[in-house]
């Protein structure tokens, strides 16, 4: 199955996400790719999306980021998955050697699944 299209951000129509894994240093790029294609597998007709942390005005007001689905994330997993982030919506951490991945794969399963339903 083809890898579905990006919903690009407003303003960034031509920064997809290849270009922004292709700028990361070479272990993180490794573990978003990993991710990446683990997700594409598991879930391969997601919503997926990507936005480069700019505004329409190309103003830099976030951290770029990949976004599957279009769930809220419960706190749930935050005190299991070990080095990380968990707000109501992302799952942020640095390595995935620094977290617990059958939590983040958990997390990810309830997502989607919790999504689909809808």
């Amino acid at each position: 199955m083809p890898e579905p299209q990006d919903e690009l951000a407003p303003g960034r129509p031509n920064y997809p996400r290849h270009e922004y894994l292709a700028s990361q240093p070479g272990p993180k790029q490794a573990d978003l790719r990993r991710l990446h294609a683990h997700i594409l597998a598991e879930f391969p007709g997601c919503r997926l999306w990507f936005a480069d942390g700019t505004n329409a005005d190309g103003k830099v007001v976030a951290n770029p980021n990949i976004g599957y689905g279009a769930c809220t994330m419960p706190r749930t997993y935050g005190g299991s998955i070990g080095k990380a982030s968990v707000t109501g919506y992302c799952i942020k951490f640095r390595h995935l050697a620094a977290i617990n991945v059958h939590v983040l794969q958990a997390a990810i399963q309830y997502g989607m699944s919790v999504h689909q339903a809808r």
